[in-house]
């Protein structure tokens, strides 16, 4: 899988992150809500060389699966409320302002990608 592989993979997980973290958010007063996290992306790139792949000379490889839903599974929590409720409100900020920044910053790498790309294509 080459970089640009990736970063939409890594971005869709980013997403799914914010989605259940805002959801655990929402349900912060939900009598016996279990908070539940996406799992780690580190499987993924235990699989992957990330390198450019060529198919000519002159084309870039960027074809391939795009993973839209990773799992999402309950978190181990010892905080729970008198109504069995294991949000804990620092943790999922936490995780919202850390997911926010990382997509600033792959939004930040798509737009250089994106200027390399036009840049290569200019004739002249």
């Amino acid at each position: 899988m080459s970089i640009l592989e990736l970063l939409p993979n890594h971005m869709n997980w980013l997403n799914q992150r914010f989605a259940v973290a805002a959801g655990n958010v929402a349900n912060i007063d939900t009598p016996g809500y279990r908070a539940r996290q996406v799992a780690d992306f580190a499987p993924v790139l235990q699989n992957v060389a990330a390198e450019l792949r060529t198919t000519n000379v002159g084309h870039l490889n960027t074809s391939g699966a795009n993973s839209s839903t990773f799992n999402v599974e309950y978190k181990p929590s010892n905080d729970e409320s008198h109504s069995k409720n294991n949000v804990v409100v620092e943790d999922e900020m936490r995780v919202i302002g850390e997911t926010s920044r990382q997509i600033s910053m792959e939004t930040a790498l798509y737009r250089i990608f994106h200027r390399m790309t036009l840049s290569s294509l200019k004739v002249g």
